[in-house]
């Protein structure tokens, strides 16, 4: 999977769960949203949990704090 994919994948991924779980409004999208605040909201560890056993191409700087 591209580094492209993988990221769409996991920002889509995260956007939804974050939806469920309320804690972002149900009208925000993907074109209204940025991966790296998404990924704050969600948790670092747990998004390098399941970049890691998804074996994904993400780039290192969504990686680190």
């Amino acid at each position: 999977m591209s580094v492209v994919a993988a990221c769409y994948k996991m920002h889509r991924k995260i956007l939804i769960s974050l939806k469920e779980e309320g804690k972002i409004s149900p009208d925000k999208t993907m074109r209204n949203t940025k991966l790296k605040e998404l990924i704050r909201l969600y948790g670092l560890e747990r998004f390098r949990k399941e970049v890691k056993e998804a074996k994904l191409d993400i780039p290192e700087f969504l990686l680190e704090e």
